[in-house]
Formats: C-alpha cells, sequence, structure tokens
C-alpha cells in the first residue's frame, strides 16, 4: 500500500513539474500599458508610441530585449517600469521623465556689443531637448570662437533657469576681456612686387584686434590677387607668437614665388589665348609645376576634339628675366610657357597584323579591333591611345576565353610610303577548364538552393573558366539566395585564395564558395518608436506588412523607401531583432526622429511673361499625427510689359495685378482605407491672350496607389469664371463648369527627378455636364470632354548617355452640336458658321504651355492657328487637338547635371487633326538637380519662322527656364 502511495505521489511531482516546465515556455502577454509622463509638454504626444508594446511575447526575456530598444533610442530623463502579471495577462506601468526642452536661449555679453547672433551655431537651440553635455560643448565652441577672433581672456558661465514645466531657459554670460593687439608683421618675401601687394591686403591689421579667422581670410583672398597676377603657384603660410603683454608678432611667408605666363600660337587658327586664358590660369593654379607641360597637352588636345580636329602640342619652358614690371620698377625673372598647336599630322595604317594566336583568328581579332576602335582608328589611322586601351581589352577577352596568362606585345614599322605597319604578337598561353565546383554550407536547405544554382551558374565541369562572368554569377546568386528568405546569408572565402584554386600550373581550376546561410526568418511584429506625433496606425498602414513574409533585401528596401516617402521624419533606422521566436520568426524595430511640421515661405521673384511677383505659402503638416495637411498659398505679380496679350488688348492702358490665393486640406488614408482625399479652394485672377478672367475654384479629389507602380484618382471640380476685357465681346460671360475628372498613371522610371531609364504613362479626363452642375452660358450649354494622354520614356544608350523622348496627345470635344435657334424659330450662326447648342470656354481650350510647350516659343506664337488667329479668339464648338513631341538625347556630365541637344514639334488644331502641320524647332538642353526637381534651362530656335496677322515675323529662337518639365 505505501508502494502505491509513492507511486502516486512520484506521479503528482512529475505533473506539477510537467505544468510548471508548461508555463515557463507560455507566451509572455502585455495586455495593457499605463504611462505616468512627468513634467513636460511633450507627455501627451509622447505616452502614444508605449502603446505599440500590447501584444504577446517569446518570453520575458523577449519582452526586455524590446523594452532596452524603446529605452535606448527615447529623450528621457528617468525610464521605469513595473509589470504586473496575473494569469499571463499582464499589465505595463511606465514611468518617465521626458529631457526638459530648450525655451529661450540667451547670450548676455558684459562689456561689448558683439553683432554676429551666435544662437544658430549652437547645438542647444529652441525647442530641442536639454543635453547637459551639449552645454558644455557649447561654452567650449563659443570660447573657441572668440579666441579665434582676438579674445584669448574671455570668460563665459553658462546658467539653466526654468520658464515653465519641463521648459529650461539657456543663458550664456560673456564677459570677453581684454582683445589681443598685432603689434607687428614681417613679410619673408623675395618678391617686391608680391610684397607690396601682401602690404596692402593685410597691412591694415597691424596695432588693431587680431580676428584669426578674419585675418586668414584676408590671406586667402591675397593669394587669390597674386595668382590673378600671374603667381599661379603662390602659397602663403603665417605663424604668430605673443609677447608677455599678451600682443601678437605676425609672420607671413611666401612659398613659390615664380611668375608664370603663355605664350600661345594656334596654326589651326581656331583658338585665341583670350579664348583659353581662364583654362590655362586653373590649370596653372591646381597642378604642380613639374607637371604642367603634360597637363597643358592634354587639356588642348581634348580642347581641340570637341571641334573634331586632332593636333599635336609643342611646350617648350623658357625662363626670361630680368623683366622691367612697373609701376614697382622691380626685376624678376618669368617663366614663359611657349605653346605651339599644329595640325595633326596623320599616318595611315597599312597592314594590322596578329602573331601567335591560334584559338581565336586573325579575321576575329581584326574585327575586334575596328569595332572598339576610336574615331581615328576606324578611318584607317594610327592612334596611339587607341592602341593602349586596345591591348587592355584584348587581354581582358583572353581571360573571357579561359587563358589565364595571355600577353601581348606592339610594335609599329614605319614603311617606305610613310605608313605604319602595325603588329601584335599574341602569347595565348594555357586555357583553364573548371576541374570542380562546389558550394558548402547548404546542404541543410539543398532542395531550395539548388534550383537557384542551376540559374546561375551556367559553365558546366570541363568547360573554359571565365573569372569576369564568374564574378558576376556569384553575386547574383547570394541576391536571388537573400530575396528567398535567407537575408543575412554571405560568403564565407569571397576575399580569400581558396574560392579558385588552379592546379598544373593553370591548366586546372578548382572553384569553391562556402556559404552561411544563416537563419531563413519570417516577418513577425513592427515595433515603432519616436513618433511623438505621428500616429503609428499611419505608419503601419503605408507600410501594410504581413505576418509570416519572408524577410529579404526588398521586403526592408520597401520599408525604408515607404517611410522615406512619408516625409514626415528627418531620421530613421530600421533594424531586424536579433531574438529568434520559434520558427523562424523576427520581428522588425523602427526608430524615428520626426520634422518640424510647421513652415512658412516667402519667394519674391521674375519671370519675363508675369514680371515681377511674390509668393507665400504657409504649411501645416502632419494635423492630429495623421499625416494631413493643410497649406495656405497665395501668388500676386504685375507685368512689366504686355507680352502674351493681343495687339488690341496691348494697346490699351488697363495695367491690373493677376494673384491666386488657394488653400489645400489633403486627408491620406481616409477613414482607415488606401485612399488619399484632398481637397481644394482657390480665387484667381489672370490675363490670357485676348480676355482676362476670374476663377473661383473647388475641387475634391479621391487617389489610390495599385500595384505595379500605378495610381489611380477621380476628382470633381467646381468652376466660376467670368471672362471680360476681351478683344471680341463673344468671349465675354460668366459661366459655371461642373466636371468629372478621372486619371490614370503608371510610372516605372528610376528617379521620379531625374529619370536616366524607365517610363511614365499618364491619361486623364474631363467629362464637363449639366449633370455635374455646370450651368449654361447664355443660349450655349456647356457639355464636352478633355482626353489628354502623357508618355515619357527613358533610353540608357550608355550609363552617362540617355535618350529621353515624350509625346502628348489631347482631345476635346463639344457634345452639344444640334444647330441652335432663337426664339423664333431662326437659325443662329456665329463666325459665319451655323451656331451648335454647345461650347467649350476660351479658358477651358488647349493651350500649349508650361509643361507642353514647345521650346523656342513664345506663349503667343505656338498657340496661333494656320490662319493666324490666337486659339483664344475662336469660338469652338466642335474638335480641339493638341500634340507635344519632345525628343532629347543627354549626356550626364555627373549624377545631378546633364547636357543634351533636342528637337520639338507640337501643334494645336481646331476641327481636324493634321499631323504634317505641327510646327518645330532645335535646341540645346542644361539640367542640373535641384531639392525641387531639376533646373532647365533651354534655348530653342524654330525651324520655320512665320509672319502673324500684323504681318511681323517671329523672333528666331527663344531661352526657357524651368523646373522638373521634361
Amino acid at each position: 500500500m505505501m508502494k502505491s502511495l509513492s507511486f502516486y505521489f512520484y506521479l503528482l511531482i512529475i505533473f506539477i513539474q510537467m505544468i510548471f516546465v508548461c508555463n515557463s515556455f507560455a507566451e509572455f502577454v502585455i495586455s495593457d500599458v499605463q504611462v505616468l509622463c512627468k513634467h513636460s509638454p511633450i507627455c501627451k504626444d509622447s505616452t502614444q508610441q508605449f502603446q505599440g508594446l500590447i501584444g504577446k511575447y517569446a518570453s520575458e526575456e523577449h519582452f526586455a530585449m524590446l523594452l532596452n530598444k524603446y529605452k535606448q533610442d527615447a529623450e528621457y530623463s528617468e525610464f521605469k517600469y513595473e509589470l504586473d502579471q496575473s494569469s499571463n495577462q499582464g499589465l505595463l506601468k511606465i514611468s518617465i521623465t521626458p529631457l526638459p526642452i530648450v525655451g529661450k536661449v540667451i547670450i548676455d555679453y558684459t562689456n561689448e556689443l558683439v553683432k554676429t547672433d551666435y544662437r544658430d551655431y549652437l547645438s542647444l537651440r529652441e525647442g530641442m531637448f536639454f543635453l547637459p553635455d551639449k552645454l558644455n560643448s557649447d561654452v567650449n565652441f563659443l570660447t573657441e570662437k572668440f579666441t579665434n577672433t582676438g579674445y584669448d581672456k574671455v570668460k563665459i558661465e553658462s546658467q539653466v533657469t526654468s520658464q515653465t514645466s519641463g521648459v529650461l531657459n539657456l543663458i550664456y554670460r560673456i564677459n570677453l576681456g581684454k582683445p589681443r593687439i598685432v603689434e607687428s608683421i614681417e613679410y619673408t618675401c623675395s618678391s617686391p612686387r608680391i610684397l607690396e601687394i601682401l602690404k596692402i591686403n593685410t597691412g591694415r591689421y597691424k596695432n588693431k584686434k587680431f580676428d584669426k579667422e578674419v585675418f586668414l581670410q584676408s590671406l586667402q583672398e591675397s593669394e587669390l590677387i597674386l595668382r590673378s597676377q600671374g603667381y599661379y603657384q603662390i602659397k602663403l603660410s603665417n605663424s604668430f607668437v605673443t609677447n608677455e603683454a599678451q600682443n601678437i608678432f605676425l609672420k607671413i611667408t611666401c612659398i613659390d614665388e615664380a611668375l608664370l605666363a603663355i605664350d600661345f600660337e594656334d596654326q589651326l587658327k581656331i583658338y585665341e589665348k583670350k579664348d583659353l586664358i581662364e583654362d590655362f590660369r586653373k590649370i596653372f593654379t591646381k597642378t604642380q609645376k613639374t607637371a604642367l607641360r603634360k597637363e597643358l597637352a592634354s587639356f588642348l588636345k581634348s580642347k581641340y576634339q570637341e571641334r573634331g580636329r586632332d593636333i599635336d602640342v609643342s611646350i617648350v619652358e623658357v625662363e626670361k628675366g630680368p623683366k622691367f614690371l612697373p609701376p614697382l620698377r622691380s626685376l624678376e625673372s618669368e617663366v614663359v610657357f611657349q605653346i605651339m598647336v599644329k595640325p595633326f599630322k596623320k599616318i595611315r595604317v597599312k597592314n594590322i597584323n596578329f602573331r601567335g594566336n591560334v584559338f581565336v583568328s586573325d579575321t576575329d581579332l581584326d574585327s575586334f579591333y575596328h569595332e572598339n576602335g576610336s574615331d581615328l582608328s576606324r578611318a584607317g589611322f594610327y592612334d596611339s591611345a587607341y592602341i593602349d586601351s586596345f591591348i587592355d581589352k584584348l587581354l581582358q577577352k583572353y581571360v573571357e576565353y579561359g587563358f589565364m596568362l595571355a600577353q601581348v606585345s606592339f610594335i609599329a614599322r614605319d614603311t617606305e610610303d610613310l605608313q605604319k605597319e602595325l603588329f601584335f604578337d599574341v602569347q595565348e598561353g594555357t586555357r583553364t577548364s573548371i576541374r570542380s565546383f562546389q558550394i558548402k554550407g547548404i546542404e541543410d536547405h539543398f532542395e531550395l538552393i539548388n534550383p537557384i544554382i542551376k540559374r546561375h551558374f551556367k559553365s558546366p565541369i570541363g568547360a573554359p573558366f571565365n573569372p569576369i562572368l564568374f564574378e558576376e554569377e556569384i553575386k547574383s546568386f547570394l541576391k536571388e539566395v537573400q530575396e528567398s528568405g535567407f537575408y543575412f546569408a554571405k560568403y564565407v572565402n569571397f576575399k580569400d585564395e581558396t574560392i579558385s584554386k588552379y592546379f598544373s600550373g593553370v591548366e586546372q581550376v578548382d572553384l569553391l564558395l562556402e556559404l552561411n546561410l544563416g537563419p531563413r526568418i519570417r516577418f513577425d511584429r513592427l515595433y515603432i518608436t519616436g513618433n511623438f506625433k505621428t500616429k503609428t496606425s499611419v505608419i503601419e498602414r503605408k507600410l501594410s506588412l504581413s505576418r509570416d513574409a519572408w524577410i529579404t533585401p526588398s521586403f526592408m528596401e520597401r520599408i525604408n523607401n515607404t517611410i522615406t516617402s512619408l516625409g514626415l521624419f528627418k531620421s530613421f533606422r530600421v533594424e531586424i531583432l536579433e531574438f529568434d521566436k520559434g520558427e523562424m520568426h523576427r520581428d522588425i524595430y523602427v526608430a524615428l526622429k520626426e520634422r518640424d511640421f510647421g513652415s512658412l515661405e516667402f519667394a519674391p521673384g521674375f519671370r519675363s511673361d508675369l514680371g515681377l511677383k511674390l509668393s507665400s505659402k504657409l504649411i501645416y503638416s502632419n494635423l492630429f499625427g495623421l499625416n494631413q495637411s493643410l497649406v495656405f498659398e497665395g501668388e500676386i505679380n504685375e507685368r512689366i510689359n504686355k507680352q502674351g496679350l493681343d495687339d488690341t488688348r496691348k494697346a490699351r492702358e488697363d495695367d491690373q495685378l493677376e494673384y491666386e490665393f488657394k488653400v489645400n486640406y489633403l486627408f491620406p488614408d481616409i477613414f482607415k482605407s488606401y485612399w488619399d482625399y484632398s481637397t481644394s479652394l482657390s480665387l484667381s485672377r489672370r490675363r490670357y491672350y485676348s480676355f482676362d478672367a476670374d476663377v473661383e475654384r473647388y475641387s475634391n479629389n479621391f487617389s489610390r496607389e495599385l500595384p505595379w507602380d500605378m495610381l489611380f484618382s477621380f476628382g470633381q471640380q467646381l468652376e466660376n469664371i467670368t471672362q471680360y476685357g476681351s478683344t471680341e465681346r463673344k468671349n465675354d460671360g460668366n459661366y459655371r463648369i461642373g466636371s468629372i475628372t478621372p486619371g490614370l498613371s503608371l510610372d516605372k522610371r528610376n528617379n521620379v527627378a531625374f529619370p536616366t531609364k524607365g517610363y511614365f504613362f499618364n491619361i486623364n479626363t474631363e467629362l464637363a455636364k449639366p449633370e455635374f452642375l455646370s450651368k449654361k452660358s447664355g443660349p450655349y450649354e456647356i457639355n464636352y470632354y478633355k482626353l489628354v494622354t502623357r508618355s515619357k520614356m527613358y533610353f540608357p544608350v550608355t550609363p552617362q548617355f540617355i535618350v529621353a523622348t515624350s509625346l502628348t496627345f489631347g482631345l476635346q470635344e463639344n457634345l452639344s452640336k444640334n444647330n441652335l435657334y432663337d426664339n423664333n424659330g431662326v437659325q443662329q450662326y456665329v463666325d459665319g458658321e451655323p451656331a451648335k447648342e454647345g461650347f467649350i470656354p476660351s479658358i477651358k481650350v488647349f493651350r500649349l504651355t508650361g509643361i507642353d510647350n514647345v521650346r523656342g516659343f513664345a506663349d503667343d506664337e505656338i498657340n496661333i492657328l494656320r490662319d493666324g488667329r490666337d486659339i483664344t479668339q475662336v469660338f469652338i464648338q466642335n474638335r480641339v487637338f493638341l500634340t507635344s513631341l519632345k525628343l532629347e538625347p543627354r549626356y550626364m556630365v555627373r549624377d545631378d547635371l546633364a547636357v543634351g541637344v533636342f528637337m520639338d514639334a507640337g501643334r494645336v488644331q481646331v476641327d481636324s487633326f493634321e499631323p504634317s502641320d505641327l510646327r518645330s524647332s532645335v535646341g540645346v538642353s542644361l539640367k542640373y538637380l535641384t531639392p525641387v526637381g531639376t533646373l532647365d534651362l533651354d534655348y530653342g530656335v524654330k525651324l520655320s519662322r512665320q509672319k502673324g496677322l500684323n504681318d511681323k515675323l517671329e523672333s528666331p529662337g527663344r531661352i526657357h527656364v524651368s523646373i522638373g518639365f521634361f
């Protein structure tokens, strides 16, 4: 009996232990978070981010690791937490004291008035979190700043006072003390001319306060002056000592006082010395004297090649002197570079011979020589620079064939008829074949990885080894492995000699890749911190991350791109947490730093068509933490001339201001959907070619991003328009246009601001009908549609050379085409044609302007019809067509700078579309990337000038300045 009781007792103990073990592996749960925030104006905003901690955790260790992340990235002077966990339902109590915020920053000078406001240079400024270490660094900064300006006895005391709870004022009390005085200046220079210039430019500092920064700036200015007078290599060094009275003794030393000059003669008569003098000066300034002749020759050859000419350059360095140099009447020697530019004597190549090649035929080598040749070599002439590059290319080609030790030597022989015979001696050596290929570290996932191996490594055992191709293959292979979920995968021996091991000389090679796959991980939860104002739901909705999705480089890139596109954060960090939650799940942690969400802008300016203008913008962004924004915009301008108006209106004395005032509200992800909503209200007055117009506009628009980089939008618009001051009274009137505006775009460009490849397609429609609140204008009905398609394509020929194209086509049509009769049944006529019941208001009729402009034409030139009338002078009751074509080859000088040439064509046409009747232009373009898009400077020339109704010939061309049009 006792044995039986003992048995059951042991079973009970085991059962209790099993329960304990099971509970120890149960999920750790946070069911609620309570935040106690002390003494800070940001308490209200800082508490909402901790709500993201609610949920299940793999263990308490997992939770503690995450909470430590929150503590590390937060701006808190105190962070405490208490966990009340009963029945696995945990209440997390967090007590935080945010760092104080800087209120006012005051700099108080006790004995002198300082004009410079140093507050903008401090690391602690208004609205920032207060950190004591930064206060000390700011004191050190100010001390160094004033010491450099001559106050080496400066004393600075900092004081921190409380403004309100959680807000501190900073006061810097500065006693500058007695400044150091420059007692004497000593010059160590052999040239009297240089000495005189230095005394004029730096001597004024004697017996004055020593401001080190201003003095060094003066030395730099002196160097520039001396270089402009021929001392291109001059360098000025300085040193100083302080005496017992703390006064300064300055010493200025001249280094390399050579006076350099240019004698330039061009036998081709293409350039004169004055054309190149600025380039010569830059070369003299930036190049060491020993390398000047080589640099000058290289520059000139490149300069003449731009004009399609090859040259011979002779440069002789001659020292002349002494030379009389008034007005100083001093004797100095001068180094003159005598440059002679002569026509390049082209030597024809008689024969090209290849010797020693077996694997590659003479025919193939000869074709390879000419395919890669320069313009000079292709024309059959001797080009030594190309021959050097050809040998390198040929060796690389042999390596691709598997000949690792191939060698190529070259000689050129003169023939009796003064030509060249070229000999390329090839030693192919031994061809390397692949003896074995192995990838280690994939054994546990062989079935998954093996198909990837087959897709990327094409060369079988025994095939020739191409190391260039192999390097590309191992990179693309690793990328696909990482994209299959092995985010941390990497090569262990990528830079190791074991990756390729040669045998029998180089006849065979063993290839070995050792891969550390790491875990194959899935996404589990997203944790976000640092979003004091921005709601977490805004970020989560935009990211739209699916649990169990594989974490890959593209997955992480999408997170980074999405957060960037929100425009709410000045910086952020995204990382994968190390804790493995089982089944290879990992959390992603995002630490954010928010921007300031309000701004005010003023922008005075001038435009040749609008005259003097002033614009302003007030932006309130991220309202309610929901990424909503409210924007107030205003612009007012006064034309300094009446360019763009017809001759009749130009003659009137009716100058008036033009303006536009607009308020816009953007509501992204409305009602927690993926639709963005915006509404706007505007009031404007504009002067058009043949009339003036006041426009009141109200619009609503819904848009949504679709898969495959598509964007759909649907809008409603209501406009009340008053046209007046028209050349012809038929264009005057008041009418209301109600319309809907659906649109669809597809954007596959690699860069929206400055694309170099990809394409963009957009189609927009406007349907105005009485059913959408359009109102009749007199006897005429407003019932029309407007369709515009735009496509842009970018073709990279080389990484630097891109061909950009743009095609815009538009169609407008009046839908009320029944004949118009008056109350007595009499047919009505307009411009001698039977009138229709509907029309398209002049203000809505197509014009080639802005993004659709034909460069080289003014607005009042390109919008003229074949009969000489501007399109706004025509009463539109049928159709209007708009066409704009652009072709622009571009060369990328830098990542942010491109030059190009272009050909544009376009026209607006009434009633019928005639492709052969387009106006066209050609020109040059310069594009520079700015934070708001590319700044485009274009000059276009008309291919065919025409006369207007006033028998006046059009201008030959026109300069255009625009932001981000094409």
